[in-house]
Parts: structure tokens; C-alpha cells; sequence
């Protein structure tokens, strides 16, 4: 077989759409594999701990879950997304003050809303006699979790500057109307399982 010569070496395979010059910057390759690194290190650590006498004791479900809530989960998603959140924080762009502007508002944030959900977990427990399911918070928290670290990373990059558009009237109510029947439907779905 021809050996065939390539000339891609050279090229970076990064677009104005997901790169924006204002919003990112040079990272070394290498961090992202330290960042995935030391997440399986401090995830495999953390169930270590997790997994001792006390602290399965506190911890029953495997994940930082502080309320009783109903039912099992498999994957520990808040541990996972506060971790992500650490190490994120860790390897971002920028100094050693702006990578822990990051991961406190990430990982504070993170457990502020995690502490509010499982607030209002016990306040529903002792109130009405039942609240969400187990599965059910993990869902929120994850979702909730990425919504915290868009909305972090929007906030703390600075976006190009707006391009005028020509706006055309939409059907509003439709969207809305389509938007709320499909929370019905998840919300029977996920109360179900």
C-alpha cells in the first residue's frame, strides 16, 4: 500500500461558533487529560470515604443527599457534577484568583441549590407526610447543576457584541402551551417511577 502524505497537522479544528475570541482562550492540551485525571482519582476517593462505616451511615444513597427522600438511584449525580465542578474549576483559563472565583461560585452555588431542594424535601416531608422521590431530585439537581454552569460561564466570559436582527412575530402561546403540557407529561412520568 502508498503511503499517503498528510498535511494535517496543522490544522485547528476550532470555529468562530464554538471558539469566540472574547469568550475562550489558549488552555494547554494537557489539562484535559489532568482534569478527567483527577476526577477519577477524587471520584474513586470519594466513594472510598463514602463507603466507610460513618459515613454510609450519614450517606446511605452513595451521594451528598441530605433529606429522605424514597426510592434508589444509581449514579450519584451530585457527587459527580460537584467534583466536575472542583476540577473544571481547577484547569480553566486564567489565574489562580479567577479559577477559585470559579469553583466557588460553581461548587457553592452547586450545593446552595442542593441544600435548598433537600430543604424543601423535609419541609414537604413534614408538611404533607410525602416528597419527590429520590430519582426525582437527582433529575433536578443534575439538570439544575448544568444550568448553574452555563449560566456561570456565560456570565463570566464576555460574549461578542450583539448583531441587530430582524425580530418576527412568533406564537407565543403555542410554545408555551407545548412547554407546559410537556412538563405535565415528565412530571406524571417521573412520578411514577
Amino acid at each position: 500500500m502508498a503511503s499517503v502524505k498528510s498535511d494535517r497537522a496543522g490544522v485547528a479544528y476550532a470555529s468562530v461558533d464554538s471558539a469566540p475570541a472574547a469568550l475562550t482562550g489558549p488552555v494547554p492540551r494537557h489539562y484535559a487529560l489532568a482534569l478527567i485525571g483527577l476526577f477519577v482519582a477524587l471520584t474513586m476517593g470519594s466513594f472510598a470515604i463514602l463507603s466507610l462505616p460513618g459515613a454510609a451511615g450519614l450517606f446511605p444513597s452513595k451521594d451528598l443527599i441530605f433529606a429522605p427522600y424514597a426510592g434508589l438511584h444509581v449514579i450519584s449525580v451530585r457527587l459527580f457534577i460537584l467534583l466536575f465542578f472542583v476540577c473544571y474549576s481547577l484547569f480553566a483559563n486564567g489565574g489562580w484568583a479567577v479559577r477559585g472565583w470559579v469553583g466557588l461560585r460553581l461548587a457553592g452555588g452547586f450545593m446552595g441549590i442542593c441544600l435548598a431542594m433537600d430543604a424543601v424535601g423535609w419541609l414537604m416531608l413534614s408538611t404533607l407526610g410525602w416528597s419527590w422521590s429520590l430519582y426525582t431530585a437527582q433529575f433536578a439537581s443534575g439538570l439544575l447543576g448544568f444550568a448553574l454552569f452555563v449560566a456561570v460561564l456565560l456570565r463570566m466570559g464576555q460574549m461578542p457584541a450583539a448583531v441587530p436582527v430582524l425580530l418576527r412575530r412568533s406564537h407565543q402561546r403555542r410554545a408555551v402551551l407545548r412547554l407546559i403540557i410537556s412538563a405535565i407529561i415528565a412530571g406524571v412520568a417521573a412520578w411514577q417511577i
